[in-house]
């Protein structure tokens, strides 16, 4: 499901900086356009791509409706958000991605 995900914003050219993927739940810090409905519109391609990529395995609906969707204010709370989702790694074992190592998960 990740690789699906980061394979879906590169095609889009979109900027992801980081992406986990738990059992129950997924974090993406992507540099969108600073447009509500740019966001929204990404974050239901995202759920798309990974819920075709997992549908064999899983049928049905994958996802919750909405989701929180945040805005970065500033630098800091951009690394904080960025740490945040990277340490899902060891804290929840969740597959991670960030754009430092692409080739790790």
């Amino acid at each position: 499901m990740g690789e699906a995900t980061t394979r879906s914003l590169a095609s889009h050219d979109d900027r992801c900086l980081a992406l986990a993927v738990g059992n129950t739940h997924a974090h993406l810090l992507v540099e969108v356009p600073d447009d509500w409905d740019a966001a929204k519109k990404l974050a239901s391609r995202v759920k798309q791509a990974s819920s075709r990529a997992i549908g064999t395995h899983i049928p049905g609906v994958i996802w919750s409706r909405g989701g929180a969707t945040i805005r970065i204010e500033n630098q800091p709370h951009q690394k904080k958000v960025f740490h945040y989702i990277v340490n899902h790694a060891t804290k929840e074992n969740a597959w991670v991605w960030e754009f430092r190592n692409p080739s790790q998960s």
